[in-house]
């Protein structure tokens, strides 16, 4: 656990180092919620993702506030002249990570759906997993009654869209 002056010597650095993106992993960096909300007000970069396994969606109530503090912090950021972010939601959803069910995911991404042109507009949803056999996003999405494309990017990596009836998509 970083103390507040470390995040202080983090902020400087990052604004030091003029690195263009913030990866904030774990463990679980959202049990830590007053250091992130520090790091999207002041960082002077121009992306952050947050890794999560998405076990902070326990209940709609709950998965609506920790999802709202993120995004005030984006506006407290705007309030105090700081320059527009892309914030990224990177939900780790495997095989490796699945502890967390799938209830808590579709939590999370039928939230986002519902205000990502609103209160959300600022954050990206990413599913985050590795395709294999016994991946769970495929049943994650039917549930959802989601449909899988693929999607050509100039990358290494295949990258998967899901797409649902309200039109709304993430990658």
């Amino acid at each position: 656990s970083l103390s507040s002056e470390d995040i202080d010597l983090l902020l400087e650095y990052i604004r030091k180092k003029g690195f263009k993106t913030v990866e904030l992993t774990g463990g679980e960096p959202l049990t830590e919620m007053d250091k992130i909300i520090k790091v999207i007000q002041h960082a002077e970069t121009d992306s952050i993702s947050i890794f999560t396994s998405g076990y902070f969606a326990t209940n709609d109530l709950n998965t609506e506030r920790i999802l709202d503090l993120i995004a005030s912090a984006l506006e407290e950021r705007a309030r105090i002249g700081k320059k527009p972010i892309k914030l990224f939601m990177r939900v780790s959803v495997d095989e490796f990570h699945f502890r967390v069910s799938q209830e808590k995911i579709m939590r999370i991404v039928k939230l986002f759906e519902q205000c990502h042109q609103s209160k959300y507009s600022g954050m990206e949803l990413r599913l985050k997993g590795i395709l294999t056999a016994d991946d769970p996003i495929p049943s994650l999405a039917s549930r959802l009654k989601g449909e899988i494309r693929d999607e050509e990017k100039n990358s290494p990596f295949p990258f998967k869209y899901i797409t649902f009836p309200s039109g709304f998509a993430f990658e």
